[in-house]
């Protein structure tokens, strides 16, 4: 899904939300999301990351890879999120 959007309307976090709860709560989905520059996808992943931190422990899974753009859950769960920027910065 493509956004076209206003700054500052809540719509990454909207998405961010959305996607980082179907991910945590389905096996095996892989999701991508995509900012326009760096500075956004910084701040796209500590959304995620700031998800991940304050779930409830007993919703927390196993991350077998937590770096900059990626988070990664263990076996059997396997679903990930991959933050990534759509062209390079000028």
């Amino acid at each position: 899904m493509i956004v076209l959007k206003a700054r500052q309307e809540g719509i990454s976090t909207y998405f961010a939300a959305n996607t980082f709860e179907d991910v945590n709560l389905k096996d095996n989905r892989h999701c991508n999301l995509t900012s326009m520059d760096t500075e956004g996808t910084d701040k796209i992943f500590e959304m995620i990351r700031t998800f991940q931190t304050e779930l409830p422990a007993d919703r927390k899974r196993k991350t077998r890879r937590s770096n900059k753009k990626e988070l990664v859950y263990e076996s059997p769960h396997r679903s990930g999120i991959l933050c990534q920027t759509a062209g390079k910065d000028v």
